[in-house]
């Protein structure tokens, strides 16, 4: 028989459900043992009865915040439901609301995102109409005080599924409706005193400068969230604003600075037993080790983290880390175990309406299928998927991502010699480019501004000066023309001689390539009937491979001779090293991985070149693809920065046959032939380390080389280096 509560029971469960509400942050487990015991005594309670449908309903509530907080959705989705049940028996809005904004965090954690925003509406919408009854009351009423017990309560009701629904549109990247409710969630919990909520809504708001790049707002609101946080001895609040901060030093490409922010996050998580957060930051970590090239260190956090993901069912970062080690085996040139991972996340993004995940990861698949070393190489299909992905990008207006995209359908154009889709593509990518670089440009303009005013007011006195000799200055003037005509003389005299070298040089290497073509075609031609489709491709493929090389022979001698003859236009600016290697590795990974070479990057953020960004990825492309060309199968190939007082030097070292003094002594001539030879096959056509050369001088620096017989080759790039009050 069913027993109704004593008044003195009711009293005292009261008292612990109170208890359990103050320590839920700071000691879920006792908080929760506490609600799990006044579920076992009122086990033999009437549940018709009002009051003990309130105490039922409050101690589920309590188990549903537990239960999320550890990651364990199902038993927290139950427990919430029956808090939500009950609080609409009784009416309690007040609960109901606070129930249906733990479930639209549930629902967002399993990416249910149409779930979730319509539980954190429906609690935002009962917390308004509680809201008005509570500021009808105090009219009719005539109520002095600033504010109830039960109206600060409706604003943290009101708060909590703004900063809900800010979550959950964050996640779609609608980044305009979520820094709205983050504000008005913020609101709340300021005119509240709230420390620990006012930590996790300026911790949101640091999320959202992060994502559109204002990194130091991002920091600035991610510090006071720390500082919320210490105040409320947050532990969960403050793992996750160090996890967020390392975020942004890895975005700075300060990995160091990262690295340590991500670890103590880790810590923190693993003590509070949080294992959302946990498989979150072990992802983070993955993708740090992944941008610094370091493979095997990345493979290990990135499947810590999929363990974690799939055993709680976080889906968000479920499907994230699967993209993340699509992304890997990419680099490392495991294609199919690539596309194994990329492919069932179509379905998996599509199913969650998450259009920007979908399209990157079609990106992704095309990306590998236009790769022709690929044996799975599918142009069409390539095609298609990129194509789709673009649409997508340009529906949902991410500029960046339609840059990208471009820049792939290009290169893979380019690939199929369909030159007029090719150029399209380029040019929209160029035309992109110039719009994201505007803000640097805008810069770089103001600061050439300022040098010219310079140099201008410097003239104006040089000028001065010399009116007041004017035979000093009409003397000038003609020796200036007398020996402006010598060195035209002189360079007429070096550009005919450089003609006659590139008519030799593009004679001799191109005879053969087009006597081959000419031999090929015409085999095709007489024996068509007797050849097989395979042995047609195969003799097509080399007339490929041999109009490429001729390519190649042709794009250098035009670029020897655009820095000869002075049409090379060089911008010295302030260049980050760092950010050139890390883009010029990623470039080179695939064409080391098909060779097994390594790539090792030793470079740290934050060394500024005065150099040319442009020229001197020109430079290091040509130094890492030399190395990677000469260098045997399974070698490794190092890419270093060393910082001196007066200058910033590059090493580029592999481990291929090295050189003979005959070698080094010309090694930057042109048209030079040395004893090495490329290990697969490839080409050279004797230019590229004088261009490298050219390219080097013209921005003010020095190359040369270290090399032994036998002990590799070791290229070193030396630039000016800019004073750190000159960043």
């Amino acid at each position: 028989m069913k027993t109704h509560i004593s008044d003195d029971l009711y009293n005292q469960l009261q008292a612990q459900i109170r208890e359990a509400g103050a320590i839920i942050t700071t000691n879920r487990e006792k908080a929760e043992q506490i609600a799990t015991s006044i579920l076992e005594q009122l086990s033999e309670s009437d549940c018709s009865d009002e009051r003990t449908i309130t105490l039922l309903t409050q101690a589920n509530n309590q188990i549903a915040y537990s239960r999320f907080s550890v990651s364990d959705y199902p038993a927290a989705l139950e427990a919430a439901q029956k808090a939500y049940d009950g609080a609409e028996k009784i009416g309690d809005k007040g609960v109901q609301s606070r129930t249906l904004t733990i479930i639209a965090h549930i629902f967002r954690n399993l990416g249910d995102f149409s779930e979730s925003i319509n539980a954190a509406q429906r609690a935002l919408s009962i917390a308004e109409e509680e809201q008005d009854f509570l500021q009808s009351y105090r009219q009719n009423n005539s109520i002095q005080e600033v504010r109830t017990h039960k109206e600060y309560d409706n604003i943290r009701e009101r708060s909590h599924a703004l900063n809900a629904l800010g979550n959950v549109y964050r996640d779609l990247n609608e980044y305009q409706k979520s820094y709205e409710y983050y504000r008005k969630a913020l609101a709340g919990y300021e005119e509240m005193q709230d420390a620990m909520s006012s930590s996790n809504a300026y911790m949101n708001l640091g999320v959202i400068y992060q994502v559109l790049l204002e990194y130091n707002t991002s920091l600035e609101y991610f510090h006071k969230a720390l500082a919320e946080a210490e105040t409320a001895n947050y532990l969960l609040g403050k793992c996750k604003i160090l996890m967020n901060m390392g975020a942004v030093y890895s975005d700075l490409k300060n990995y160091d600075s990262a690295l340590e922010n991500y670890r103590h996050a880790l810590a923190i998580s693993r003590e509070v037993g949080n294992r959302a957060a946990t498989g979150a930051i072990l992802l983070a970590i993955g993708k740090l080790y992944l941008q610094r090239n370091d493979f095997q260190e990345a493979k290990r956090y990135f499947l810590e983290s999929l363990e974690e993901n799939s055993t709680i069912g976080n889906k968000l970062y479920l499907l994230d880390t699967k993209f993340s080690l699509g992304e890997l085996f990419t680099k490392l040139g495991e294609y199919s175990h690539a596309v194994d991972y990329f492919e069932p996340l179509l379905q998996d993004y599509a199913s969650i309406g998450n259009t920007f995940e979908e399209s990157r990861t079609k990106r992704a698949i095309g990306e590998l299928y236009s790769l022709k070393e690929w044996d799975r190489y599918n142009p069409d299909k390539a095609i298609h998927l990129l194509t789709s992905s673009l649409t997508s990008f340009h529906e949902i207006e991410n500029i960046k991502e339609v840059y990208k995209t471009h820049k792939a359908l290009a290169e893979l154009y380019q690939g199929t010699e369909e030159w007029e889709d090719a150029f399209f593509h380029m040019k929209s990518y160029y035309d992109l480019e110039r719009d994201i670089e505007t803000e640097k440009a805008q810069k770089r303009i103001a600061d050439l501004e300022a040098h010219r005013q310079i140099s201008m007011l410097e003239k104006e006195r040089e000028v001065e000066r010399i009116k007041n000799n004017e035979l000093a200055l009409a003397f000038a003037e003609v020796k200036m023309l007398n020996d402006e005509l010598a060195v035209q003389n002189r360079s007429l005299e070096l550009l005919n001689s450089e003609k006659n070298e590139f008519l030799g040089i593009a004679a001799h290497d191109m005879k053969n390539p087009l006597a081959s073509i000419v031999l090929t075609v015409s085999t095709i031609e007489k024996f068509t009937e007797h050849l097989s489709k395979d042995e047609i491709t195969q003799k097509l493929g080399g007339i490929r491979k041999t109009t490429e090389r001729m390519l190649t022979i042709i794009s250098n001698l035009l670029d020897i001779n655009a820095i000869e003859s002075g049409k090379l236009k060089v911008v010295i600016e302030h260049v980050d090293i760092h950010d050139v290697i890390d883009t010029v590795c990623e470039n080179y990974t695939p064409a080391a991985a098909a060779k097994g070479i390594t790539l090792i990057m030793d470079s740290n953020p934050g060394i500024y070149a005065i150099a040319d960004t442009n020229l001197l990825t020109g430079v290091l492309e040509n130094l890492l693809s030399n190395a990677v060309k000469y260098s045997p199968k399974d070698k490794r190939v190092w890419i270093r920065t060393q910082e001196h007082e007066d200058g910033v030097q590059i090493h580029i070292q592999d481990e291929g046959p090295g050189m003979t003094d005959d070698d080094l002594s010309k090694l930057f001539g042109k048209f030079t032939r040395l004893s090495a030879k490329p290990t697969g096959g490839e080409h050279s056509t004797g230019l590229g380390l004088s261009i490298v050369k050219k390219l080097v001088e013209a921005m003010n620096g020095n190359v040369w080389c270290e090399s032994q017989v036998g002990h590799g080759a070791l290229f070193i790039v030396e630039l000016p280096i800019a004073a750190n009050n000159e960043i």
